[in-house]
């Protein structure tokens, strides 16, 4: 299964360590949203949104077990559902799998764009040392 990760899991070794495994993957875009920082966070959230684009990785031949893996560490705010992305540098649409946040928490976003790059200068430390859904995963 392919999926789209636009937030913490771009960084491959945050992908790595949550999944379990390493993938295969390449940069695309989601045209229809956009991705908000979460309050308070170091990741975003990424809603619907007409007029929006959000930047980021597909990861291909993600496995049940990895995936699994990954519904735990996203919670109870996010939902997997399927999308279609566009590969970089070409206009052909895949349907790949993203956590989108549920409607009922998307009052934690906050009106600030999230930026990845901002995210590996600034965030990237705090978010791999305090992250509670590390140890959820390693508790199951």
């Amino acid at each position: 299964m392919k999926l789209f990760t636009y937030g913490s899991l771009m960084s491959q070794d945050i992908m790595d360590e949550v999944s379990g495994r390493r993938f295969p993957s390449f940069s695309a875009t989601a045209d229809g949203f956009q991705r908000f920082c979460v309050r308070n966070e170091h990741y975003p959230g990424m809603v619907a949104d007409y007029a929006g684009t959000v930047e980021g990785v597909v990861y291909d031949e993600v496995d049940h077990v990895a995936m699994e893996r990954l519904d735990i560490f996203e919670g109870e705010m996010y939902t997997r559902q399927t999308i279609q992305v566009k590969q970089k540098n070409d206009d052909e649409l895949i349907e790949v799998m993203a956590y989108i946040v549920k409607p009922h928490y998307q009052h934690l976003l906050s009106e600030e764009i999230w930026s990845y790059r901002e995210f590996l200068e600034k965030g990237k430390r705090f978010f791999t040392e305090q992250y509670a859904g590390f140890r959820v995963i390693e508790e199951r």
